[in-house]
């Protein structure tokens, strides 16, 4: 849009000074955006122009004429009011209409109320296993297994039980195989969820980490791991070697004969190394340290570790297991403003579960020091070992923050699990058909989050009421308040944190995750876990239609049918399960069906047609009639 088309539109209304002092959105090119997509020609952006001014001055000119013929009509000037409200409803209508460009999709910032779980019913479909055939072809092949199943599976060392559906891929689309290097920018949310899992693990399992270390590197090694290079004479240089490659001996026609490579020689940097290498040197150095035992300066020899070990002969002595989890980060350095300076700064996070008596700590800190030999080596207690995850989330608080934080660039890993410190995988009891369930358990999360809403919003409440109490404590200290009311404020801290510790508890009194943002898993917590597991399936066939068709079971889950059902070990038949869960919940299913047929009717109703204006002003004038009471019974 050029700066005379702008005068020519907005001369109509208003002086050219005036415009030319208030252009801001010309200036940011507001006024040309949307209008560059959608109008082709000079031309047709200027009768657009046209069209958008005659409708404006033709909306002034007929309000200020009906204003003359309508003032001091009492009655009149209420029913051409709301019918220049309507009115002006539909040219803003249209104005919006002609301004929005076209081929342009538009993007939502959510989708709950396009992707329901009552439009999830109708999808059961997709879940059947079937064999599309191209155009011209027809088949009669049925494959035997479902694409989509539910499978009930159980961990043992947190006493849950989980409804999760799972997907079988076709063997054609495998992912590539990851070649080159590896590069990345954050922790993925399933790395983040492995590291929580593993924390709980501990704590529940093994009574928890119990040392928190910070690893830093020096510059050395900082240069070391950003480009394999070194200092010498005041200027930085790469240090490298060749390795001649001889070629492959190969069989041919005429015999064997080498076959020579592309580049016969291969440059190695010799410094080259990664994060997680010169952390892997350093734990390997704490397992010898931890299982071997140690010697401090002063001659003392602490024992090593050791573990039970069932044998026929008795119990033996076995080495422990060393706990640990670590993770990386390389963020950028910056100043008090935010702005980037100098190299990034590259740091491990640690936590171990190995922690030592308060008179060798010094010596211990030391050792570990010089065992790391890359820079300082902070070490902290973790005072409430089965609580470890609450320093990972403070220490690698990106986690939390997701998207927001700069977690750096990493070459090779960026996190690792001791193998004895992995949390277990779910163990599948038994495997069902998928059908409607995915809405069941969308539904279920809906309702769920919903009770959930006024918990949530007072535990929002309570922590912005503990914010403001925090920042008006920490003003108090700096203008030298009286102890007694630093006192006060300290001790209504403590209550708005028990009281959000209360509200916390009440929402995981259910005892039960599923979330309608996550249409694939349902979890039980507590002792009743399997119970309450077994009630949600019954109620899903019986209330909702699911069919609960048995595809397999496995280990003591297959025991329970078979004795429960039929007692035989050759086939499993749940028709009577089925029938009587059909026939518990026969009303609710009845009242299901009835709401999800009526707003079938209402989706499938045509859209009524604006109301005209003779219309639009009998409603009116009956409604203005009511009001003052002159309207008959």
């Amino acid at each position: 849009m050029k700066k005379e088309d702008l005068l020519y539109v907005g001369g109509a209304v208003r002086p050219l000074d005036k415009i030319l002092k208030t252009n801001a959105c010309y200036e940011a090119g507001f006024l040309g955006s949307d209008f560059q997509q959608w109008a082709e020609s000079e031309n047709q952006k200027l009768r657009v122009y046209e069209q958008l001014h005659f409708l404006r001055t033709k909306h002034i000119r007929e309000a200020a004429r009906d204003s003359e013929e309508t003032i001091g009509l009492s009655k009149g000037a209420k029913v051409r009011h709301d019918k220049k409200r309507q009115k002006i409803a539909r040219i803003d209508k249209r104005l919006r209409v002609l301004k929005h460009p076209r081929g342009v999709k538009t993007e939502l910032d959510s989708r709950k109320g396009h992707d329901s779980f009552e439009s999830l019913y109708a999808t059961t479909g997709r879940t059947s296993a079937a064999v599309l055939p191209l155009a011209h072809e027809k088949t009669t092949f049925t494959p035997e297994s479902s694409p989509v199943s539910l499978h009930l599976q159980k961990r043992d060392w947190s006493g849950q039980h989980r409804a999760q559906i799972v997907t079988q891929p076709p063997a054609g689309s495998a992912p590539d195989a990851n070649v080159g290097e590896r590069f990345t920018e954050k922790l993925t949310k399933r790395s983040v969820s492995k590291i929580f899992e593993s924390g709980a693990y501990v704590a529940q399992c093994h009574d928890g980490f119990t040392t928190f270390l910070t690893l830093t590197f020096s510059r050395e090694q900082r240069m070391a791991l950003f480009g394999a290079m070194a200092e010498a004479e005041g200027r930085p240089y790469t240090p490298i070697r060749f390795e001649r490659d001889k070629g492959t001996l190969v069989h041919g026609k005429d015999g064997q004969y080498t076959l020579l490579p592309e580049k016969p020689f291969k440059v190695i940097k010799v410094l080259e190394t990664t994060m997680g290498r010169e952390v892997s040197r350093f734990l390997d150095g704490c397992k010898k340290m931890y299982q071997r035992g140690w010697e401090t300066e002063t001659g003392r020899k602490i024992e090593p570790h050791y573990k039970a070990k069932p044998t026929e002969f008795g119990p033996d002595r076995d080495k422990a297991d060393f706990h640990y989890i670590w993770v990386a980060e390389c963020p950028p350095s910056k100043d008090e403003n935010g702005e980037i300076i100098g190299e990034p700064n590259p740091h491990i996070h640690l936590v171990m579960r190995w922690s030592v008596d308060k008179s060798v700590f010094a010596d211990w800190a030391k050792r570990l020091e010089a065992l790391w030999g890359q820079g300082m080596a902070h070490l902290e207690w973790i005072k409430q070992p089965k609580a470890a995850s609450s320093y990972l989330i403070k220490a690698l608080g990106y986690a939390a923050k997701g998207e927001n934080a700069d977690q750096g660039l990493i070459r090779g890993n960026r996190y690792n699990i001791a193998r004895c410190s992995r949390a277990p995988a779910w163990e599948t009891l038994a495997t069902f058909e998928a059908d409607n369930i995915t809405a069941v358990i969308k539904e279920l999360g809906y309702k769920l989050e919903q009770w959930k809403k006024p918990l949530q919003r007072s535990l929002s409440r309570i922590n912005k009421m503990k914010a403001q109490t925090i920042k008006a404590s920490g003003i108090a200290k700096k203008q030298d308040q009286p102890q007694a009311y630093l006192d006060k404020l300290q001790s209504r801290i403590i209550r708005l944190e028990r009281a959000a510790k209360k509200v916390t508890q009440d929402m995981k009194q259910k005892e039960m995750h599923v979330s309608s943002t996550n249409r694939f898993s349902i979890t039980f917590d507590g002792d009743k876990s399997r119970e309450r597991l077994d009630s949600f399936l019954h109620w899903a066939c019986g209330a909702r239609g699911w069919s609960m068709e048995l595809l397999g079971a496995t280990g003591q889950y297959s025991e329970v049918l078979e004795r429960e059902v039929y007692g035989t070990r050759h086939h499993i038949d749940l028709s009577d399960i089925r029938e009587q869960a059909r026939e518990q919940y026969q009303a609710q299913y009845e009242h299901f069906l009835e709401r999800r047929a009526y707003w079938q009717s209402v989706l499938k109703e045509p859209v009524p047609n604006e109301p005209t204006e003779e219309e639009i002003n009998y409603w009116q004038s009956v409604k203005s009639d009511y009001l003052e009471g002159r309207l008959a019974a």
